[in-house]
């Protein structure tokens, strides 16, 4: 496959502050060569689903259109001309593929949820033949809920208490049984069955209480091989009335785990520098801690206090000699040090601002060790988005701090990654950073009246209009829903611009990714920040250059 060009590549070389400009450009112009090689040889491109409803019950239909972008201009593909959509269950079998014709990079299909499904979370995934050669992290991959008409008549509650017993993690799971109306299913008898990683742990039988509670207890003997499942019970409502229920195990324990992230890649001692961290539940979710920084002599040098769903940063300048450590409070009340990453004795930092009203700060740090084994040697930074040099620059290193300014205004939307590389051209510290959506469409949508009696017919203008004021021809789609039985949280939606500009590029997952992308105000910008500090994966790999590696 070979790749196809919309945008020109553009080169923009910088000035440092303090760096001194070298004429010799070879080394950084062949490292660009090859980066241009790359995107010609291993075209990427990008998948969206756009559903027509986040959650479904068996009977119904999964709609949905399809948009492949070319991952480099986020235009749509010319590339392939077919889409693979499967629908996964709980237990990562495909229930179905679908084959979607696509024209210009869209198309459009639906899944028929027949009875014979069982409730619980399935997945959607979606991606291209060319994309397989890539491997599944860069699928389309969405989770979505799947009801049953009669097992929503039955609500259930389930809490979860954990307890180490040794190597083993023992669960005790307190489900209660409701109808609709808000009663208990009093005094029924229940069966069970209890699997972690499709491995059948434990069943029995159990009859509810006069609350309606069905109290069950397992033992996951096996904690660093299995960590998630689910529970089915079998509710007997009548005689000859049987409900069954499957309640997911996200977890057997209720462990925080907490990491950390210096800023470009490492500490170094006698530079200061931010050091993000991460608190996530065995949930996967972010946590609330709270806690500080000390050295090896006990004294408190930093705060620990999360700005947003676990994620936040504090800054720490390293002494020669010293070992730093975090004390953690948990929300139970209990406690853990954990110790820091390891300063290194000569190196560079890399950090990046890119929270300035107009300007993204950039600033190169380095020790007196490492200045004087390097002092005269050149140094370059390259700054990529979506496969697109947007910024570079060289110099020789004659300080021990470097920074610059530069125009906010020249970078797209979306990730940017910025890398400093040494003198043989070798990538030493990398910082990611996230750009807001710019140059968005208004889209304003009439209705040819204000109310409507049921099943009449609705008639939409919709109208696309560009940032200059103008209608602009584009390919839509639109979703309709009773949001009083489809209730919508913005924050948690899978929108096109998540997709596209921020999870796409970033491996794992992100949760409320849609929050980062509405209402857009200078906390969410700070949040984002903390998130592209402590995301370590992305789309591309300045070793692959290389070594030609896809």
């Amino acid at each position: 496959m070979k790749a196809k060009f919309y945008i020109p590549l553009f080169i923009l070389i910088g000035s440092w502050g303090l760096f001194s400009f070298v004429q010799d450009e070879d080394p950084l112009k062949e490292l660009i060569q090859k980066f241009q090689k790359y995107q010609h040889t291993y075209v990427q491109e990008k998948v969206y689903l756009h559903t027509d409803k986040p959650y479904y019950a068996i009977g119904d239909d999964i709609w949905f259109k399809a948009y492949v972008v070319d991952a480099q201009t986020l235009m749509p593909t010319t590339e392939s001309n077919i889409l693979y959509v499967d629908l996964i269950n709980g237990r990562d079998s495909v229930k179905k593929t679908l084959r979607i014709p696509l024209v210009a990079g869209f198309g459009s299909g639906n899944f028929e949820l027949k009875d014979s499904l069982r409730e619980g979370n399935y997945r959607l995934r979606a991606y291209t033949t060319w994309m397989r050669n890539f491997g599944e992290e860069y699928f389309f991959d969405r989770t979505i809920k799947i009801g049953n008409v009669w097992t929503n008549q039955v609500i259930t509650t389930t809490n979860y208490q954990f307890k180490k017993e040794g190597n083993n993690e023992d669960v005790t799971a307190s489900i209660n049984y409701k109808n609709l109306e808000g009663f208990p299913y009093a005094n029924k008898e229940v069966s069970y069955n209890v699997e972690l990683d499709f491995r059948k742990l434990t069943k029995g039988n159990g009859i509810t209480d006069a609350n309606g509670n069905l109290t069950i207890h397992f033992v996951n003997d096996k904690p660093f091989l299995a960590k998630t499942g689910r529970i089915t019970t079998s509710l007997k409502i009548t005689e000859g009335t049987i409900v069954n229920k499957y309640i997911p195990i996200q977890s057997t324990s209720n462990e925080t785990s907490v990491q950390f992230f210096p800023e470009g890649g490492d500490l170094l001692n006698g530079v200061k520098s931010r050091v993000a961290f991460k608190a996530l539940g065995a949930d996967g979710l972010g946590k609330d801690i709270k806690g500080f920084i000390q050295d090896n002599a006990g004294k408190k040098i930093a705060t620990i206090n999360p700005q947003h769903l676990g994620m936040g940063y504090f800054s720490l300048l390293p002494a020669a000699g010293m070992d730093y450590r975090a004390i953690i409070q948990f929300e139970d009340g209990s406690e853990k040090s954990i110790s820091l990453p390891k300063a290194q004795t000569e190196g560079a930092i890399l950090s990046v601002n890119p929270n300035l009203q107009d300007s993204v700060f950039i600033k190169v740090s380095t020790n007196l060790d490492y200045y004087t084994k390097n002092k005269d040697k050149v140094f370059s930074v390259i700054a990529q988005n979506s496969g697109n040099i947007i910024y570079t620059a060289k110099s020789k290193l004659d300080g021990l701090n470097f920074s610059t300014l530069l125009d906010k205004a020249r970078f797209p939307s979306g990730i940017t990654q910025f890398t400093l590389f040494n003198d043989a051209m070798l990538p030493i510290a990398e910082r990611l950073i996230f750009i807001e959506p710019k140059n968005t469409l208004d889209l304003k949508i009439n209705l040819n009246q204000k109310t409507f009696s049921q099943r009449s017919q609705v008639t939409l203008d919709i109208n696309a209009i560009a940032p200059n004021g103008k209608p602009i021809i584009g390919s839509f789609s639109m979703a309709v829903a009773d949001e009083t039985k489809v209730p919508i949280d913005e924050d948690i939606e899978s929108t096109i611009y998540s997709n596209l500009l921020l999870t796409s590029d970033i491996k794992g997952y992100v949760e409320n990714p849609n929050y980062y992308l509405h209402d857009i105000n200078e906390q969410k910008l700070k949040d984002v920040d903390v998130l592209m500090m402590t995301q370590g994966w992305r789309r591309f790999n300045w070793k692959n250059i290389h070594y030609n590696t896809s």
